[in-house]
């Protein structure tokens, strides 16, 4: 079976998350890898704060 096709919905839009793949591999996981990776990492020790800026 062709992936590409398989993946394709009714309308020929590819989907976010390929069937077939991991999700660590899907676009989005990509793209927010790499905004993680750019953004300021803040450490603090009160736990209220950390869950905020997680």
């Amino acid at each position: 079976m062709n992936h590409t096709a398989a993946n394709q919905v009714d309308n020929g839009v590819c989907p976010a998350f390929p069937v077939g793949r991991a999700p660590d591999e899907a676009r989005p996981a990509r793209r927010l890898r790499l905004w993680r990776a750019g953004s300021p990492r803040v450490d603090t020790d009160d736990p209220e704060l950390r869950m905020v800026l997680r």
